[in-house]
């Protein structure tokens, strides 16, 4: 998990600021899932410590996209 996180901080990753996303960002990997408001995370949610995004939550991976369009 340390190095899916690390890899990805090391890409410089946007996020979208507390207007844009109101309910917070999460983003998907492969054993964990990270969810946080702003450029700040602020949860980890893993297979030992499930949960859930907040609802209305923004997908960075979709948010992405949407940005590049």
């Amino acid at each position: 998990m340390a190095m899916e996180l690390d890899e990805w901080l090391k890409g410089s990753p946007e996020a979208p600021d507390l207007e844009e996303a109101p309910q917070g960002w999460h983003k998907f990997f492969d054993s964990f899932t990270i969810c946080g408001e702003g450029e700040c995370i602020k949860t980890l949610f893993t297979i030992y410590v499930p949960g859930d995004p907040r609802r209305g939550g923004v997908n960075l991976d979709e948010w992405k996209k949407r940005r590049r369009e």
